[in-house]
């Protein structure tokens, strides 16, 4: 982590995104939780949720330190704006509640294509694919399973929707993540290499074996 650090400080940048896909086939059962309730937000839901202060800084970004509070304001002005203009181009962002407070979030794209900015690329599905993403589950709350809840609601909007498949993009360190999405059902399909250092940029794809049975 702080090799990835430092080569970003100098302006290089490496990834390895691993794009795992699920089929949508077939009914899916609704969630058992009676305490975690789901909210989908569009642009309108989204900006009312806003000025009623029902949202949580952490879904736009977090701070350490009393000094960076303008800073983080000035980001965090920014990030509303981004999420109302994603909002606004159709995407969705799933809130989950549990006894009345945020505990998570994730969001579903259903553009066609979406912007990712850890390969700075434009990443093109077909009509039949969407797209989960920005999964995150708060401090606190974690490691009680909210995040598979959360995957599997937005699992669910998808078939409701009329998609036939889902893709989601995970960084190859990112092991919690590659492990929930194993267990609801994602495969590995190919992997999207980026290395980028100042003005030279280089990306290239391979796909990945299929998993044995």
């Amino acid at each position: 982590m702080l090799l990835r650090y430092a080569f970003r400080y100098f302006g290089i940048r490496r990834a390895l995104l691993l794009w795992y896909e699920r089929d949508l086939a077939g009914t899916m059962r609704p969630t058992v939780q009676e305490s975690l309730a789901f909210e989908v937000l569009d642009g309108e839901r989204f900006s009312a949720a806003l000025s009623r202060n029902l949202l949580p800084d952490c879904l736009f970004l977090t701070y350490r330190g009393a000094s960076k509070i303008r800073y983080f304001q000035r980001k965090r002005d920014r990030r509303i704006d981004e999420c109302i203009q994603t909002l606004q181009k159709g995407d969705v962002c799933i809130i989950g509640q549990h006894l009345g407070k945020v505990v998570g979030w994730i969001w579903v794209c259903v553009q066609g294509e979406k912007f990712e900015p850890t390969i700075k690329t434009i990443v093109h599905l077909d009509p039949t694919s969407s797209m989960v993403y920005r999964l995150y589950v708060c401090p606190g709350h974690q490691r009680q399973g909210f995040g598979t809840l959360l995957c599997e609601q937005a699992l669910r909007y998808q078939s409701l929707h009329g998609y036939a498949r889902s893709v989601a993009l995970v960084e190859n360190d990112n092991v919690p993540s590659k492990k929930a999405f194993g267990q609801l059902g994602f495969v590995p399909r190919k992997a999207i290499k980026c290395v980028r250092f100042i003005t030279y940029s280089k990306r290239t794809e391979w796909d990945l074996p299929a998993p044995t049975p």
